[in-house]
């Protein structure tokens, strides 16, 4: 094997290793890509949960005001059937409204993870950025440096 073959053999393999590493700018569109995507579900439970919570709440005050309307009546034994009926709906929007306070929670955890998860995704496409900034750069000054043997007037020396 001459010194020509094995210089030929180099490249090829060179070549053939780094054709396998990914493109940088194709590997940041993956990642912001993701991210875009977890923000996305995690803003969806967010709102998701704030709703269960509210709407709860709303589902015991409603209760809670018919139930209020009926007993502050005189007793009349033919409303006797819709009063216990309240009762029993006041008895279980309290339960539900212990529900919807763990939507809340929940609610509330979930903005706080977005609000962290988005203060990160854009650190990290602030990051991306500023590396394809700086290989820009790179790429400017190798394509303006001098070459070497010539002046910085432009005139070579002979």
């Amino acid at each position: 094997m001459s010194e020509k073959d094995l210089i030929e053999a180099l490249r090829a393999l060179i070549d053939r290793h780094t054709a396998a590493a990914p493109d940088a700018r194709l590997m940041a569109q993956e990642i912001v890509r993701r991210d875009a995507w977890r923000l996305r579900i995690l803003a969806g439970f967010s709102i998701l949960f704030w709703i269960i919570g509210i709407a709860g709440i709303f589902v015991v005050f409603y209760s809670l005001r018919n139930y209020l309307i009926l007993s502050s009546r005189p007793q009349n034994p033919a409303l006797a059937g819709v009063t216990f009926y309240w009762e029993r709906m006041v008895n279980h929007s309290l339960e539900f409204s212990m529900a919807c306070l763990v939507a809340w929670m929940l609610g509330s955890l979930c903005t706080i993870w977005l609000i962290s998860s988005a203060r990160r995704a854009t650190l990290q496409q602030i990051q991306l950025s500023l590396t394809a900034l700086s290989e820009q750069l790179k790429e400017l000054r190798q394509a303006t440096a001098p070459s070497v043997g010539s002046r910085p007037g432009g005139a070579s020396g002979v």
